[in-house]
């Protein structure tokens, strides 16, 4: 006879009423359960299977809730929080030379990306993203909130050229500290992070190229993010900027371009032939009217495309859910097929894909037996779209961030019933309140401010 002392003591058993695990692709599963135990996903299996195999520290049953993978957000400069709202409207060479950077050499410090990182992973994780790749300053900042949290990160530590004061080198040796202060680190892995190819010279691209092959470290890079790139390039190096990657050695299976508008079939062929990956930020493009990645092409060609918001600046929402139905209908727009990209694609993109292009799919991305158990409850109450019978495109077309009622990252509990529980909300009504007086008055002093 059974009894609770002969079942297997698991941390939590989260029961729900759908389940999508991503892989197997398609699948739905319902009335199902997940146990976990030290960290990740020991058995996904019916609610009945679970009750008679398993005793938990903490049980969660969700009658009304969706489980599935944590999302992964995989361009975001996340403490540009902050300067969400800047500006509206603008033309991206106007929004970035004449407001963001002027702005950003008044009030960037190592506070600055702190509190913006606490904001950017509050509002992340609310809208269900669990891991995220950041890119911006002060990387052991970003590195040590992101940990302090509890949510998962690949941290981008920048390299610029003599011009922002310091020397490329500088640069890279503090990044590969960084690196080696984060080895053991099951949360955090650490990426070269090039803003743009075209500041940098041949002899510091083939550098990193070194370092990132000797140390299997991922390269991102923002690429192709606007139509002027392709002919500086040319006229400054005489290249194309990805014949240039392939030249210096920079186009590898761990290399992530961020953006990639304006490309064509011979670009597309080439990173097909070097097997990187593709982050695309849509809204972020279509907001600063660079363009559109060709998603549709990409894909269509083997390319593994992930997703990412960019910061706040640019597109003022990190919720990636919400984010997933324009990607969709532009998508099915841009291949003239409506059947293109259905649901179960949308969701593999924002979980899996992005997943495959942090290098992180062996670990998280999908519900399986092994991984993290890094993954999101939906209230389905809430969905306008409502379907038993395919509930990923319910979730796709009807659903958005504000719908995500509980987060678990590595089997912990960063969000219960829609309240953080890692981090102090009243904390952070505190730091919006301070940086929005210290920015009013930085802005004040900028000319021409009259979009700020």
């Amino acid at each position: 006879m059974e009894t609770p002392e002969s079942r297997e003591q698991v941390d939590i058993l989260v029961k729900c009423k759908y389940l999508i695990p991503i892989v197997p692709f398609g699948i739905e599963y319902k009335d199902y359960a997940i146990a976990v135990k030290n960290q990740r996903i020991l058995k996904i299996c019916p609610q009945t299977e679970a009750s008679s195999r398993y005793r938990a520290g903490k049980e969660y049953d969700l009658k009304h809730h969706l489980i599935m993978p944590g999302l992964v957000n995989s361009q975001v400069c996340a403490s540009m929080r902050l300067l969400k709202g800047l500006t509206s409207d603008l033309k991206r060479q106007t929004w970035l030379t004449e407001y963001v950077r002027p702005l950003e050499q008044k009030i960037l410090n190592a506070d600055f990306v702190r509190d913006g990182a606490k904001l950017a992973i509050s509002e992340m994780i609310k809208s269900g993203t669990t891991c995220y790749a950041d890119m911006y300053f002060f990387p052991n900042v970003s590195a040590a909130i992101a940990r302090e949290i509890g949510v998962r990160s690949q941290i981008g530590f920048p390299v610029f050229d003599e011009s922002s004061g310091r020397s490329a080198d500088s640069y890279i040796h503090e990044g590969l500290k960084l690196h080696d202060s984060c080895k053991n680190q099951l949360l955090t892995k650490i990426a070269f992070a090039i803003d743009s190819i075209n500041m940098l010279d041949s002899e510091t691209l083939s550098l990193i190229a070194t370092y990132a092959n000797e140390l299997d470290l991922p390269i991102r890079i923002r690429l192709h993010e606007n139509a002027n790139e392709k002919p500086v390039s040319v006229n400054r190096f005489g290249s194309r900027p990805l014949e240039r990657l392939i030249e210096l050695g920079m186009l590898q299976p761990q290399t992530q371009l961020a953006h990639m508008i304006k490309i064509d079939a011979h670009d597309i062929q080439l990173l097909k032939n070097n097997g990187c990956h593709i982050i695309a930020c849509p809204e972020s493009n279509l907001k600063l009217d660079n363009g559109f990645c060709p998603i549709e092409e990409l894909l269509v060609h083997g390319i593994n495309v992930g997703l990412g918001t960019e910061s706040s600046a640019c597109n003022t929402s990190l919720d990636l859910l919400g984010g997933i139905k324009i990607v969709n209908l532009l998508t099915k727009g841009f291949s003239k097929d409506s059947s293109f990209f259905d649901g179960h694609q949308s969701l593999q993109m924002a979980t899996l894909n992005g997943a495959r292009s942090l290098n992180w799919q062996d670990q998280i991305g999908s519900l399986e037996s092994g991984k993290f158990a890094d993954f999101i409850a939906i209230d389905i109450r809430n969905i306008d779209c409502f379907s038993t019978t395919n509930m990923a495109s319910s979730i796709v077309y009807g659903s958005s961030g504000s719908d995500v009622s509980h987060c678990w990252v590595g089997g912990k509990a960063l969000m219960e019933n829609s309240v953080l529980k890692t981090i102090r909300e009243s904390d952070l009504v505190n730091v919006r309140e301070k940086w929005g007086q210290k920015l009013h008055l930085a802005r004040s002093t900028l000319k021409g401010n009259r979009n700020l």
